[in-house]
């Protein structure tokens, strides 16, 4: 028995969490991975399994498209197909050829999704043996949308992403100076314009302030030219630091330089991003908005504030005056990663639902 899993082959919060489903062991189990996208490899992904494919698609038609990832899926020969990825049209085709199981995962929010994506999902519902999602919230979102779908409930399953933790992360906080980070895609619904703009207003505001901050923004996207254009013209420069691309052990360096963890978002999913600082024993600010607002409680395991850089400058001057007022959030938010979002719970209840399809 062959499982395949497709997985974007660039930079994005599902691609390690995919990689790391996709490495599920079970009897007479074997895993493979297809890992597709307009973007190179990442290298890191060429280390984690040896058992793996990759079609770069950048400028391709859809007719080409199918035609290659049919060609690919031949080749492979799966019997069930985990998909991360907006890509049912290609596995639909398969299916026509051979007799297989669709387990579908959804990763991004339905607030950011346009129409193209909409319909995408609609036939996921209607044809995968059962839809993964990451929240009830959303799946009470797909129950109302989709209604009309027969079994939605019973092929709807919620598995939350999950990741690994240190018990010995800790939450200390550097007295001289300030790190705030926020790890994302550059993207247009990322906001990393937001944490620019709330920099700006710090400095303009306290022109003389001897407690430095210093936003740090890893990642990088198609809208990374954009921000970096926007932190030099408002004058900026050395106090924003664009780390592009990290992973690996160059990413939890980061997270243990950085004080407070900042994401500023229109939506999302679930926010792995967010997952690992919790791990880390974060503060943690962000958007409130879907995806992060059930992930995040207000005042009990991070603040909430709304999308705009006057909001988030409010909440930064809270924690920079008051910080052992708050290091009990970073507590709760740790507590919650080992009680419902560690690797282990994900990996477990996707072994389950994997089992339950054989």
């Amino acid at each position: 028995m062959k499982i395949l899993h497709l997985i974007y082959s660039g930079f994005g919060g599902h691609g390690p969490i995919a990689t790391k489903i996709s490495n599920i062991k079970l009897k007479k189990i074997n895993n493979y991975i297809l890992y597709h996208g307009d973007k190179k490899l990442l290298r890191e992904y060429r280390k984690i399994n040896k058992n793996y494919d990759f079609f770069f698609s950048k400028n391709l038609f859809l007719f080409a498209k199918i035609k290659n990832f049919v060609f690919l899926f031949k080749k492979i020969n799966p019997d069930i197909i985990i998909s991360h990825t907006n890509n049912i049209f290609p596995i639909l085709v398969y299916s026509l050829f051979k007799k297989i199981k669709i387990i579908s995962v959804q990763h991004q929010s339905n607030q950011i999704k346009n129409i193209r994506q909409y319909i995408l999902n609609l036939l996921e519902f209607i044809f995968s043996d059962r839809v993964i999602v990451l929240t009830r919230l959303y799946k009470n979102e797909i129950i109302k949308k989709f209604f009309f779908i027969k079994n939605l409930r019973k092929k709807t399953i919620i598995i939350p992403n999950g990741v690994e933790y240190i018990k010995s992360s800790t939450y200390n906080i550097k007295k001289d100076h300030i790190i705030i980070g926020m790890a994302s895609r550059f993207i247009n619904s990322k906001r990393q314009d937001i944490l620019i703009r709330m920099i700006k207003l710090y400095y303009d505001t306290y022109p003389s302030i001897k407690k430095k901050i210093i936003l740090s923004l890893a990642g990088n996207g198609e809208t990374l030219n954009n921000n970096k254009i926007l932190t030099k013209n408002l004058h900026i420069g050395k106090y924003v630091i664009f780390e592009n691309f990290l992973s690996g052990k160059k990413l939890l360096d980061w997270y243990k330089k950085i004080d407070f963890y900042f994401h500023a978002s229109e939506g999302e999913g679930m926010s792995v991003s967010i997952l690992e600082a919790m791990a880390k024993k974060k503060i943690i600010i962000a958007s409130n908005v879907n995806g992060i607002n059930n992930l995040i409680v207000n005042r009990k395991n991070g603040l909430l504030c709304n999308n705009n850089h006057l909001e988030f400058f409010k909440v930064l001057l809270k924690i920079i005056n008051n910080q052992d007022n708050y290091n009990y959030l970073a507590k709760n938010a740790f507590a919650d990663i080992k009680n419902k979002y560690s690797n282990k719970i994900m990996i477990s209840k996707y072994k389950k639902l994997i089992s339950s399809l054989l």
